[in-house]
């Protein structure tokens, strides 16, 4: 019995001391890995500032590509010249926009703004929701005194826009603090995470903040990788999806009455093929775009799945953003009115 329960100490031990080292190990390699985004007391996080990578990655059909990704001191993807009499265009956004799959001059912003001769500026957060966005946007529209701010919507916009549906969603969780809207439009903090113990474990081990989410997602359900879609598959209370419109709708109008007050042209487009649809039914999306008043550019999700239809590769290795060709898709299908909109924005 004492041999046992040696024994059993003795494998205890080892664990805790095995669970030290790999943890030791993650936290010296992410300090010289790369890194996407920083932690931030105001807005929850941010894209990492002053990176420059050099990278060779995979795309979605397993064909390597060469790119540089390049944030500068404010973690913008492109900060053109806030003092040039061409006009100025604001893209704000998530992953799509921070588009860590394609390098700067890739990027379809960048591609819009050789084509169509003015300065662009772009900042996207991978994780961001719209009251985020909001946020930065607030930060950030003075110095650069835009003529038109593009803003770039996902359909797990809503899920991260929601406390509620965010701590319940098993794809769209990003187990970090941030800022949320309630229904009275005011702004609180919380940790999405569902468990006290385990929101203070992700927050302090590398290891196990690695693990958790997997962990959970084997126990709830196979992870399809086109994550870009999950949102559809996964089953929320009608209520809270309801109250996640309804704080959706009071992000939009802050990013509204921010663009306002700078005489700024606000205009949207999303990326995800159910935020849009070709019927007289119209969309929670395109209900709220209308509603405020904003015009949807084009029809980004369509474009690239009219390519992917006929076999031809439009994504990066997670299946959901966009590589190279991807961009240059996006770019195409929001050139045409997106030139109406400046050249009527300059007019005013």
């Amino acid at each position: 019995m004492k041999s046992l329960f040696q024994n059993a100490l003795l494998f205890l031990f080892s664990c805790i001391v095995t669970l030290g080292i790999v943890e030791m190990g993650m936290r010296f390699f992410a300090k010289k890995g790369l890194s996407y985004l920083q932690s931030d007391s105001y807005l929850g996080w941010i894209t990492q500032r002053n990176v420059r990578y050099e990278l060779t990655k995979v795309d979605g059909c397993g064909q390597p590509y060469s790119l540089s990704y390049t944030t500068n001191q404010d973690g913008f993807r492109r900060f053109g010249d806030t003092a040039s009499t061409r006009p100025k265009v604001l893209f704000i956004g998530d992953s799509f926009t921070q588009a860590i799959d394609a390098s700067n001059d890739s990027t379809y912003f960048s591609l819009l703004g050789k084509q169509l001769s003015f300065e662009v500026f772009a900042n996207g957060t991978g994780g961001h929701g719209t009251l985020q966005e909001a946020m930065q946007l607030e930060q950030v529209i003075g110095k650069i005194n835009p003529d038109v701010v593009v803003l770039q919507f996902c359909e797990n916009d809503f899920i991260n826009n929601s406390f509620d549906l965010e701590k319940a969603s098993i794809y769209h969780n990003n187990q970090q603090r941030r800022p949320y809207l309630n229904l009275q439009g005011k702004i609180y903090y919380a940790n999405p995470v569902q468990n006290s113990l385990a929101r203070f474990l992700v927050n302090h081990s590398k290891l196990l903040s690695f693990l958790l989410p997997k962990i959970k997602i084997l126990l709830e359900g196979s992870l399809s990788q086109k994550s870009a879609n999950q949102a559809q598959h996964e089953a929320f209370n009608p209520k809270h999806y309801l109250q996640a419109e309804k704080i959706t709708d009071l992000g939009i109008q802050k990013i509204k009455l921010i663009c306002k007050k700078n005489n700024a042209t606000l205009v949207s487009f999303p990326v995800d093929a159910p935020l849009l649809r070709p019927t007289q039914s119209k969309t929670p999306y395109e209900v709220l775009m209308q509603q405020n008043g904003i015009e949807i550019l084009g029809n980004v999700p369509e474009a690239i799945a009219k390519l992917e239809r006929a076999g031809i590769c439009c994504r990066a290795k997670d299946e959901a953003h966009w590589n190279h060709l991807g961009h240059r898709v996006c770019a195409q299908a929001l050139m045409n009115r997106l030139q109406f909109v400046i050249n009527h924005a300059k007019k005013q």
